[in-house]
């Protein structure tokens, strides 16, 4: 199987476009196996990051200081909503963080993968 991938940058969004390639009595090469392994880990920071922004949201409408109760590891802790939003803001920014990073690793590997099909 083989896939080419590209990536369009917009202010607002990043669009995969997949193309895929089936060969009979083929296996996938390493790469190929790593790119899939960072593009599931990068959808799933993504949905996350989604849900963290959707609480956000949320949030911001309530008083600052009224209770909130988190479930952490099966754990009910009570918060105010402030303490919730710092956390929940610093969780946004370092799925940022390695959303960014997944990218540059998904475009290193799609470069890798283009050297291996010229050759």
């Amino acid at each position: 199987m083989r896939k080419c991938i590209e990536i369009e940058r917009t202010r607002t969004s990043t669009t995969f476009v997949y193309c895929y390639l089936t060969f009979p009595a083929r296996a996938m090469s390493e790469k190929e196996k790593e790119m899939e392994r960072v593009l599931n880990s990068y959808h799933m920071v993504s949905a996350d990051k989604s849900e963290c922004v959707l609480v956000l949201k949320e949030l911001k409408r309530m008083e600052r200081g009224r209770k909130a109760f988190r479930i952490v590891d099966g754990i009910v802790l009570e918060q105010t909503v402030h303490d919730v939003m710092l956390e929940l803001e610093n969780r946004a920014e370092s799925m940022t963080a390695m959303i960014k990073a997944h990218e540059d690793r998904i475009k290193t590997i799609q470069q890798v993968l283009n050297i291996k099909k010229s050759l």
